[in-house]
């Protein structure tokens, strides 16, 4: 194995991540850190506003009455091609080419349509980062394979700075090669073919991923939404007062028996939109403890 600094001698420090370059690197992008990153990188900046106007087009095209704008929004679900040059994730669970891709992002459509629509109709579901809380095949691998792909153009841009920046990225490897890649447009929001200028290391392009924004484990995932706000949350309303003025509150282990709250993605969803009924947004309270927490 070969990191990227190695294979073509850049030494450190570089502001991208180094990756290694021949096979997949179980890390991840993470649309979460990139938005808490938002406000003092522009690269990050201009990636959160190509992740929220897809997914804007999305959830407008879910609650939407109109059948072909529907059709629209499926349609840009299911026309990813996984993003393999920038050498993260693990193939096994990737979009592999545009036949799992329909597979994926229709099983997601279905999802948004059918059980998510309710926290989209509220409000609640409204940005990417937050589809591994309630949807179970939409893991690590996939979250980052979507994000990948509608930044993919910031990702250039940044990678054509490198270029830039460091010479060693065209006159080492095979240099840089012209390629027609998919790109995701705002202004019309569809899916656009576009020419790119990328390194390519032994026949294969290389996009750069700048440094942070990647990680081993998501910032949000449904686990972690369920062991800390959701459970919070059910603490409180199982909570009451003894007749020594004590407040009783059952543990969250005790919570976890009882077949109402044991973890799944379906608590997940059922206990968010109780709580929105009763005016508390639990995504919002779980992106704030996120936040909090993050350490770059």
């Amino acid at each position: 194995m070969i990191s990227i600094s190695d294979a073509y001698g850049i030494t450190a420090p570089f502001p991208f991540e180094d990756l290694n370059i021949d096979s997949d690197n179980r890390r991840f992008l993470d649309p979460r850190v990139i938005r808490i990153n938002s406000s003092s990188c522009s690269y990050a900046s201009a990636a959160v506003d190509l992740i929220d106007s897809f997914f804007d087009e999305i959830t407008t095209s879910v609650l939407s009455s109109d059948t072909a704008k529907r059709r629209h929004g499926r349609e840009l679900l299911t026309k990813f091609e996984e993003p393999w040059e920038t050498r993260l994730g693990y193939a096994s669970t990737g979009f592999h080419g545009h036949g799992a891709a329909q597979t994926i992002g229709g099983d997601i459509w279905d999802e948004l349509s059918s059980n998510l629509r309710p926290l989209i109709k509220v409000a609640i579901l409204k940005q990417l980062e937050a589809l591994p809380l309630f949807i179970e095949n939409v893991g690590a691998d996939r979250t980052s394979d979507i994000a990948t792909r509608i930044i993919y153009k910031v990702l250039c841009d940044f990678t054509e700075q490198m270029v830039i920046d460091y010479p060693q990225f065209a006159t080492h490897g095979d240099g840089i090669k012209s390629v027609m890649r998919q790109l995701w447009d705002p202004v019309t929001r569809t899916w656009v073919v576009r020419n790119v200028h990328l390194p390519h290391w032994q026949g294969k392009p290389l996009v750069l991923v700048p440094k942070t924004w990647t990680r081993r484990n998501m910032l949000m995932t449904g686990g972690r939404y369920y062991e800390t706000s959701l459970l919070t949350f059910v603490q409180l309303g199982q909570s009451h007062l003894q007749a020594d003025g004590k407040l009783l509150r059952p543990t969250k282990g005790l919570l976890k028996t009882n077949p109402l709250f044991q973890r799944s993605y379906e608590t997940n969803l059922r206990i968010t939109l109780e709580a929105a009924e009763n005016g508390t947004n639990l995504y919002e309270m779980f992106e704030t403890f996120v936040d909090e927490r993050y350490v770059a």
